[in-house]
């Protein structure tokens, strides 16, 4: 491609990019020294910059090295070890990848939350992931929208916006957990679920409820609890349960973390689960199984989900162009004694 003297740096990247054949985006990380295309690509790229004067033959092997890029992670409520557990192994999965993460918590303050996506956009991060969306508010989405970088919601999910997510059929789940609760014949059940603003536990509340009505359960507003997902949510439900006029059968939380916490304060009263009084939970965590406590609970494959989304937002990187990816993960159910059953062995 001759050039005429007077045009060195002329060529967009636009104009790189259809002659490379790759994506303007591909280039635009090639020249910047950020990750998201193989070295080969990278190397290719350089090399016609170079041709076409773009950049000089020195900077070739000097542009081919790269930086680590960050991907920024919004945390719920780092107290719930579902987000400690997940953040952790994030920051594994895109190490494996070449990024680093910068994550903050919000305890699930929409405030938070917003000051967190600005935060991070203010420090450059490439993409980011979230585990923090909450109905009622978008802001956060049309931040990201503006700074043009690629997202991905897992677990929760803003409704009606067409993002990438990764999580589990969360309705799905409460429903298959509450048919088991309900095998055991149990009629006084007691429902303990997260924050309304969080569409994973309005989804798993309708599941319950599902479950309830078709076995002909009509729940009475005073077993319809809602608190938050952590421990602290768990023993505000049970101290609102031990001053009720009668304990029910059985109590279905939202959360692993709330079970400990309800559980905990439970024994602290003198009762006994699940003799007098069945419990399960949510997420899988593997302190839910143990000598001690061994929950029936809702397994997330959190080691998945974060491999997903990883890979969604590496993908976003290298093609920004491709449509929204929904993946729904398999869940499954881990009966332990905690409900009544005779449970697995620890």
């Amino acid at each position: 491609m001759k050039r005429r003297a007077g045009q060195r740096g002329r060529t967009s990247a636009a104009q790189l990019a259809r002659l490379v054949g790759v994506s303007a985006a591909s280039v635009s990380y090639a020249l910047n020294g950020r990750p998201g295309v193989s070295e080969q690509t990278r190397r290719r790229i350089l090399e016609e910059a170079a041709k076409v004067e773009l950049i000089s033959p020195d900077e070739v092997h000097a542009r081919a090295r790269t930086t680590i890029a960050a991907i920024g992670l919004v945390l719920g409520d780092i107290q719930n070890p579902f987000y400690a557990d997940l953040a952790r192994l994030v920051a594994e999965v895109a190490r494996r990848w070449g990024f680093e993460v910068f994550s903050t918590h919000t305890n699930d303050d929409p405030k938070s939350i917003k000051r967190a996506v600005v935060s991070l956009l203010d420090h450059e991060v490439e993409a980011m992931i979230l585990t923090a969306a909450q109905v009622g508010d978008a802001t956060i989405f049309r931040l990201m929208k503006q700074a043009r970088i690629p997202f991905v919601q897992i677990s929760r999910r803003f409704p009606g916006l067409a993002a990438n997510f990764v999580g589990i059929d969360d309705e799905a789940a409460g429903f298959e957990i509450m048919k088991h609760v309900l095998s055991h014949q149990y009629r006084d059940v007691a429902i303990v679920s997260g924050p309304k603003v969080s569409v994973a536990s309005r989804d798993r509340r309708a599941g319950w409820l599902r479950a309830l009505a078709q076995a002909k359960i009509n729940l009475p507003t005073n077993r319809r609890l809602t608190t938050t997902l952590g421990e602290d949510g768990g023993r505000e439900a049970a101290k609102f349960l031990l001053a009720s006029s009668s304990l029910p059968d059985v109590v279905v939380c939202g959360s692993d973390a709330m079970a400990f916490g309800l559980i905990e304060t439970f024994y602290s009263a003198g009762l006994c689960v699940p003799n007098d009084v069945a419990v399960t939970a949510y997420d899988g965590l593997n302190s839910a199984s143990s000598r001690l406590l061994n929950l029936t609970t809702v397994v997330q494959p959190r080691s998945l989900m974060a491999e997903k989304a990883v890979s969604i937002v590496a993908s976003a990187l290298t093609r920004p162009k491709h449509g929204p990816i929904v993946t729904l993960c398999p869940h499954t159910l881990y009966i332990g004694n905690s409900c009544g059953c005779p449970g697995k062995p620890v």
